[in-house]
Parts: structure tokens; C-alpha cells; sequence
């Protein structure tokens, strides 16, 4: 089984909302469903520097800053390592996102997110943020 570390980020808005991206349909593990923006570790390369290297990629965002909130252990059908998450509130409008990857993106309200076909990973890391910041 493959390793492999991933940086990635949950983005609120000044409603609370979730920011989320959606895969294409070509993409090969999780095609159609709504996940974090974030990626994959280059070697030697640090989580924060990664994420930010992976947002101004897939959204052309330059991240100043995040919080990491949680690592948490992942474990797919061929790869598993660990996820760093960090949250920071995403402090432009939503047309100012020029998305360089996936099929689209949306921000998400609390009642939406169970309708939602999330990664699986991404899911349980995202109803743990939502325990301790909508419940709070």
C-alpha cells in the first residue's frame, strides 16, 4: 500500500458556511464528489508549505493564513497516510476563485452537508469541525 501525506484546508465564509470542491468525473478515485481543496506532499516538502502551494494550484489563492486544526490518519483501497487540516476563513468574494482543478466549487451551509457526496476521509475530518464549531 502506497503512503502518502496530504495538506488540505476547510474555508468559511462570514456565514459559516464550508467551502468545497468538486471532482471531475475523470478523476480516477473519487469522481463526482465534493472534497477539501488540498493535495498531496512533494517530497521533503513541509504541510503548510504544500497547502499553500496546492491553493494558489487549484484556486489561484495565495494562502496567508491557516490554522492547522487537525492530522488525522487516512486509510483508502490502495494508499493511506496522514492528513493535515487546516481551517481559515476564506476572505474574498466566491468570484474571485478561478479554479485551476475539479469540476466546480461551492460553499455549504450546515443542513446542506449531509446531502452531500463527500470523500469519505474528508467527511469524517469535516463532521469533527462541524461538532466543535456549530455546536459551540
Amino acid at each position: 500500500m502506497q503512503t502518502r501525506d496530504i495538506a488540505a484546508i476547510i474555508f468559511t465564509n462570514d456565514r459559516g458556511e464550508v467551502l468545497l470542491q468538486k471532482k471531475d468525473m475523470l478523476f480516477k478515485r473519487w469522481p463526482g464528489r465534493w472534497c477539501f481543496f488540498g493535495g498531496g506532499l512533494l517530497e521533503n516538502e513541509k504541510p503548510e508549505e504544500a497547502l499553500r502551494r496546492e491553493i494558489k494550484e487549484e484556486m489561484n489563492y495565495d494562502l496567508a493564513n491557516a490554522e492547522l486544526f487537525t492530522v488525522y490518519k487516512y486509510v483508502d483501497a490502495d494508499r493511506q497516510g496522514k492528513m493535515y487540516i487546516y481551517i481559515a476563513k476564506y476572505d474574498r468574494p466566491i468570484s474571485s476563485i478561478s479554479i485551476g482543478e475539479g469540476a466546480g466549487f461551492a460553499f455549504f451551509a450546515k443542513e446542506e452537508i449531509e446531502g452531500l457526496s463527500i470523500i469519505d476521509h474528508d467527511l469524517i475530518v469535516l463532521k469533527k469541525f462541524l461538532e466543535k464549531t456549530w455546536n459551540s
